[in-house]
């Protein structure tokens, strides 16, 4: 379901239905449990193709690991997981190790994905951020309760998430062609801050929208 004429990341609308109308039958045919066995398997499938075949002289297309099974059921039933076990994967006697051991996780996760670009360069899945961002969630899931996180992000991530990710590649756009006017496209500052760049952008974009509408709808 290439939706590349809209734009190319609104793939994981048509991916995210699959997602669901196949829980839902996974659901009504009680296999719960036997299917949570599947999602290391199609991680790891997913790992494969998009990365380490690259290694061993092989190659697949985007679309044969960048859709619904491979990286959307992979992280759909990890979330699920997650969910279902957040009260019993507590352990008190653990508790601080758990902690200290998922943010060493976050650290490791950021600095093999940034080394993972310095060898291989962009690329569409790293195994860096698959560690990173599954030690993320269960920090906060398990711990994030007890962090008074400041208001204003609060609201970001609760009003603007959707917005922020539906117009970045918007933003994006316009940001590479200043970039370009200004003759800093090939600056290597600008390669690792542009990221930090178009959220931060984004996110000023949507607030002012998002003001505006709430402005004319009061008058």
């Amino acid at each position: 379901n290439s939706t590349s004429p809209i734009r190319a990341h609104l793939w994981f609308l048509p991916a995210l239905i699959y997602c669901y109308l196949l829980a839902l039958l996974i659901e009504k045919w009680r296999m719960r449990k036997a299917t949570y066995c599947l999602a290391p398997v199609l991680l790891a499938i997913l790992l494969w193709r998009a990365e380490f075949c690259a290694f061993f002289d092989r190659f697949y297309h985007t679309m044969e690991y960048r859709n619904f099974l491979f990286t959307g059921m992979s992280f759909f039933l990890t979330g699920q997981m997650i969910h279902e076990y957040q009260d019993k994967i507590v352990c008190k006697r653990l508790e601080q190790w758990m902690q200290w051991g998922l943010k060493a996780g976050m650290i490791f996760g950021v600095a093999f994905s940034m080394m993972e670009y310095a060898f291989r360069g962009a690329g569409e899945i790293y195994t860096g951020n698959c560690v990173a961002v599954i030690c993320l969630f269960l920090w906060l899931i398990l711990y994030g309760r007890e962090i008074n996180f400041p208001s204003v992000l609060v609201e970001t991530g609760r009003k603007y998430a959707f917005l922020i990710y539906l117009l970045h590649p918007a933003v994006s756009d316009l940001l590479k062609k200043c970039s370009e006017g200004l003759g800093v496209s090939n600056c290597q500052i600008y390669f690792w801050l542009r990221p930090v760049l178009v959220y931060m952008l984004t996110v000023v974009t949507v607030s002012g929208i998002s003001a505006v509408s709430a402005y004319a709808s009061e008058q």
